[in-house]
């Protein structure tokens, strides 16, 4: 039966999101690269943005088993284990897009392998890589793949904890953060029970340690510490992690949890004294920083706080760092709290309140883009509460 092909408007989206590149090499070029099925179903129904990823014609065999028998399917001609590899050092070069198109295809041929838990751990590191770049629509259908893995298939738990752990990050994203704590305190309900991870104890460690830090984030923006727990407790914790992540060599969790420790003491507590404090001790490292998102989320910080010391020559300096990263590695960077409750985080109105214009960056070299494909989540509230129910059902 003949395939449905995808229109050419959709493929050309489909290009341009993942910049002509090939989710397994890296090749580039629209001479080279085909758009590419996901699933065995392209004979069935059009093909969707969620389905489609682009490979080159060598990696590509699936795109012609589609027209002649004779070639092997996808799930034969794709090493899954090395895409998964490829797509975590994708993340680690701020390749955001083929980091995502990398974990969706390697969780795809787990599946078909029968290795579930695999197939779902890919997913939600599918999920962190599409956080930066906010789309939406694919964290959507992503989320609920993991919902319908979860409900036919038994998942590990520790997948199944992580799997929510990043819904509540995808709500916070999206300024649900009601709904984003009380998908964490699920979350963190599942991890509390689970004791060790015999397959790799000390990941679980590390994944445990960036729980806590991701939940205290959600938690100190929505209001909703439990009793006994403080700012002050809560940041003392992060900045005795970040100590340890240091001292382990891990700078991207060490900034990370400094940036988060700037976030609650900033915009909780309002000391931004102390918020700057964590960013110097963060940005002191920037040459062992490969997590670009935080780097700039730090860099912002750092300008705001230099905004309001009416430091006009430090607040042009890290704009113009954090734009210069941001040309490289465009983001989405977190929203922020303000006395009106939760606001998107938007360098062109970063740069009105500052009063800096666009001749002054243009003198650089610095031209401020918009994100062409920043998409908004497509969960209703009752799909939301289905997902939660199907991961965490023991």
């Amino acid at each position: 039966m003949k395939r449905i092909e995808a229109s050419k408007k959709l493929k050309d989206e489909i290009q341009k999101r993942y910049n002509e590149t090939c989710a397994v090499c890296r090749v580039e070029g629209r001479l080279v690269i085909d758009v590419a099925h996901l699933f065995e179903d392209a004979t069935e129904k059009p093909p969707t943005a969620d389905r489609l990823i682009l490979l080159c014609k060598n990696c590509n065999g699936a795109q012609n088993s589609a027209k002649h028998n004779s070639m092997p399917p996808l799930t034969e001609v794709i090493d899954e284990c090395l895409v998964e590899s490829r797509a975590r050092e994708a993340y680690r070069r701020g390749d955001f897009s083929r980091s995502y198109a990398a974990h969706r295809l390697a969780a795809y041929v787990f599946e078909s392998k029968r290795q579930f838990t695999r197939s779902v751990e890919n997913l939600v590191e599918a999920l962190s890589a599409l956080r930066p770049i906010r789309w939406g629509d694919l964290q959507t259908s992503t989320l609920l793949e993991i919902s319908r893995l979860c409900s036919l298939y038994k998942i590990g738990t520790v997948q199944r904890w992580l799997a929510l752990d990043r819904l509540s990050l995808v709500l916070f994203d999206y300024k649900e953060w009601v709904t984003s704590a009380a998908v964490g305190s699920v979350s963190k309900g599942m991890r509390i029970k689970i004791s060790i991870d015999h397959r790799d104890p000390q990941m679980f460690e590390f994944d445990r340690a960036s729980a806590f830090r991701r939940q205290s984030m959600i938690e100190a923006c929505a209001n909703k510490f439990e009793k006994r727990v403080t700012p002050k407790n809560v940041l003392s914790q992060l900045v005795d992690q970040a100590a340890g992540f240091k001292t382990s060599n891990m700078f991207d969790s060490f900034a990370t949890n400094l940036d988060v420790a700037a976030k609650i003491a900033g915009e909780l507590t309002g000391n931004k004294k102390l918020a700057h404090t964590f960013s110097q001790l963060a940005l002191a490292h920037t040459a062992k920083i490969t997590h670009r998102w935080v780097l700039q989320e730090h860099l912002w910080r750092e300008a705001e706080y230099f905004a309001s010391m009416n430091d006009r020559k430090k607040l042009k300096q890290h704009v113009v760092k954090a734009l210069q990263v941001r040309s490289k590695y465009p983001v989405v960077l977190e929203p922020r709290l303000s006395v009106s409750g939760p606001i998107d985080q938007d360098p062109h109105l970063d740069l009105q309140r500052f009063n800096i214009s666009m001749n002054e960056l243009e003198d650089r070299g610095l031209v401020l883009k918009h994100l062409l494909y920043k998409c908004d989540l497509q969960l209703t509230e009752d799909e939301v509460g289905r997902i939660v129910k199907s991961v965490s059902a023991d």
